[in-house]
C-alpha cells in the first residue's frame, strides 16, 4: 500500500507540468498458480511546443512474491504532418524478473492518406536470462466511417544467457476499432506467436507459443477526462497455463 501511495504522489506531482496524464492499473490473474498479480503505472506528458512533446513513466509490480519497480520517459517528434517518431526507454530496478532491466522502442508512424497509416516499431529488451529483440509492421486502416481495422505481424529473436542460444520469436493478429469521436469506443483483438516465456513468467529460459483474444471499451466523461477497461484471455500453450488481464486505464488532458 505505501508503494501504491509513492506512485500515486509521483503521478500527481509530474502531473503539475504535464498536458496529459495518465494512471494504469492492471490485475493479472494466473489459473495454474492461482494467483492474482498487479502492476500500476503512471504517466505524464508536456506538448513543448508543436513538433515535441516529452513524457515521464514509471511502473510498480507485485506477482509470484516478486516486487518490482521502473523507470523511464518517452518522447514524440512530428516531423511532418504525415510523419511522426516516437522514442521510449524504460530503466528496470536491479534484480527485476518480470520487467526488463532495460527496454527501447522506437516507431515510425506515417499516414498515407485515403484511409492507410503505416507503422514500423523496433523493440530492444534486456532481460535477466533473454535479450529481445523484434520488429513490429501493422497499419492502421479506416476505409469505413467510424471504423479502424489494424492487421499488426512481429518478427525477431530471442538469444539466451543459459544455454547460449537464439531462438525466433513472432507474432501476428488484427485489431478492429469501432468508435465516436470524443465520446466511446469499443473494440476486439486476437493475437497468436511465440515469445520467451520470461517476459510473461520470469525465471524461465523457453520460447513458448501464445495465444490471446480480448476486448475493450472507452468512454468520456467530459472531452478532457477518458476511462477505458480492457479485457484480455492468454493461453501459454505447453505450460499449461492462462493468464486472464483486466486493465483500467485513465487519460485526462488539460
Amino acid at each position: 500500500m505505501l508503494r501504491l501511495i509513492s506512485l500515486l504522489a509521483l503521478f500527481l506531482s509530474t502531473s503539475v507540468f504535464a498536458h496529459e496524464a495518465q494512471l494504469v492499473t492492471q490485475h493479472i490473474k494466473s489459473n495454474k498458480q492461482n494467483e492474482s498479480a498487479w502492476q500500476f503505472d503512471a504517466l505524464a506528458k508536456a506538448v513543448l511546443n508543436p513538433k515535441f512533446q516529452f513524457g515521464l513513466h514509471g511502473s510498480y509490480l507485485e506477482r509470484f512474491d516478486l516486487y518490482e519497480k521502473r523507470a523511464g520517459a518517452f518522447a514524440f517528434f512530428n516531423l511532418s504532418d504525415t510523419l511522426t517518431i516516437e522514442a521510449r526507454y524504460l530503466k528496470g530496478e536491479s534484480g527485476v524478473e518480470i520487467f526488463a532491466k532495460d527496454h527501447y522502442a522506437m516507431t515510425v508512424y506515417h499516414s498515407l492518406g485515403a484511409g492507410f497509416s503505416p507503422y514500423i516499431t523496433y523493440l530492444n529488451s534486456l532481460y535477466e536470462v533473454v535479450h529481445l529483440q523484434m520488429l513490429r509492421l501493422g497499419i492502421e486502416i479506416e476505409k469505413f466511417r467510424n471504423i479502424i481495422i489494424i492487421p499488426q505481424v512481429m518478427i525477431g529473436q530471442a538469444q539466451f544467457n543459459d544455454p547460449g542460444e537464439v531462438k525466433e520469436v513472432n507474432n501476428f493478429g488484427l485489431k478492429v476499432i469501432y468508435y465516436v469521436e470524443q465520446q466511446y469506443s469499443f473494440s476486439a483483438f486476437a493475437y497468436k506467436g511465440t515469445e520467451a516465456a520470461q517476459v510473461i513468467v520470469g525465471r524461465s529460459n523457453q520460447v513458448i507459443e501464445t495465444k490471446t483474444a480480448g476486448a475493450s471499451a472507452s468512454y468520456y466523461f467530459i472531452p478532457d477526462l477518458r476511462s477505458e477497461i480492457v479485457f484480455d484471455y492468454t493461453d501459454l500453450g505447453e505450460l499449461d497455463n492462462q493468464f486472464l488481464t483486466t486493465t483500467l486505464n485513465l487519460v485526462w488532458a488539460f
